[in-house]
């Protein structure tokens, strides 16, 4: 066994949304959602990094749309630190509205519990963590309501 206390600098390639073929085939191994969210970046998102023309992603909390955004997994380490860039925007000619508090709690507990399942060697389930009483759902639910 080896044990250091190496730091190693892992850098993520930007996740671009653009459509060049050698581009979106680089981000998929990486990101997931892409294809999925791609949309032309649309007027009212204001990034001073990424002008008119580029592309971006859409999510939207209706039946039948794509709820979740991209997503990758990260080796975290004790002592790491992550620097992200995010940038969001919403427009609507409605009144806005919250979704059904329900179903983002159904979505989210399946995501993030087929996430650990499938990190855990075996030890716990994807059903086992979507169980009502779960660790899981109770923080879920905690976070929801709170």
């Amino acid at each position: 066994m080896v044990l250091t206390e190496e730091a190693k600098l892992y850098n993520y390639p930007f996740a671009t949304m653009e459509t060049d073929p050698a581009v979106v085939a680089n981000e998929n191994t990486i990101y997931s959602n892409i294809n999925s969210t791609r949309q032309a970046k649309p007027s009212y998102l204001n990034d001073p990094v990424y002008g008119a023309g580029t592309q971006a992603g859409k999510v939207k909390n209706i039946v039948g749309s794509q709820k979740t955004g991209l997503g990758t997994k990260l080796k975290v380490m004790a002592g790491d630190s992550y620097n992200l860039r995010v940038v969001s925007g919403w427009t609507s000619g409605a009144t806005p509205t919250s979704g059904s508090s329900s179903n983002v709690l159904t979505e989210l507990l399946s995501s993030l519990s087929t996430g650990i399942a499938g990190q855990s060697g075996g030890k716990v389930t994807a059903a086992g963590l979507q169980l009502p009483g779960s660790g899981l759902s109770n923080a879920i639910n905690s976070f929801l309501s709170s």
